[in-house]
């Protein structure tokens, strides 16, 4: 009878091992399928933003410098400190912005990180570099004089540096 019991209580703790393992295999198999999923996930957006991105260029291509400095102004100024766009507005930049942004919807606040970066590189093309880095500055003061920058202001100066090519002169 002893031979027997402990026959079975092999079997018993190999089984258990067995369960561990088929589930340990079933959990890494879930992790991986989540994995590919993300980035799957994420592929989508960067098609989408990069096709924003081209279209708002395109479109930008043309406008005169004080309009495109208007548009960098309400974008930063109202829309990143949570104002909400209105459709249908008469005022050429906040009209123009709305027109941007319905042209391709991207998720908050990316569509105004896209936007904002996209309004920047063509702001930069038309005007010197030392306007830029003004432009920029003037940008950091009415924030600051606004009640300070909030985090999505932040990411705008960063954004507007990096389309602008600003460098650091320590770098």
């Amino acid at each position: 009878m002893r031979g027997k019991n402990a026959v079975y209580i092999h079997l018993v703790v190999a089984l258990v091992k067995l369960v561990v393992i088929l589930f340990q295999a079933a959990c890494w198999l879930i992790t991986r399928l989540w994995v590919l999923l993300r980035r799957s996930a994420i592929i989508i957006p960067k098609k989408q933003v990069s096709a924003a991105e081209a279209a708002w260029l395109d479109g930008l291509k043309d406008r005169e410098p004080g309009l495109l400095q208007e548009c960098i102004e309400f974008v930063f100024l109202h829309l990143a400190q949570g104002v909400p766009l209105t459709t249908g507005a008469t005022n050429p930049p906040i009209r123009l912005v709305a027109e941007l942004l319905v042209q391709h919807r991207l998720k908050p606040p990316l569509n105004l990180e896209v936007l904002f970066g996209c309004l920047a590189e063509a702001y930069a093309a038309r005007v010197s570099d030392a306007t830029a880095l003004e432009f920029f500055f003037s940008l950091d003061k009415a924030a600051v004089e606004t009640g300070g920058r909030n985090l999505l202001q932040e990411r705008l100066l960063s954004v507007y540096v990096d389309a602008c090519g600003i460098e650091d002169a320590d770098a």
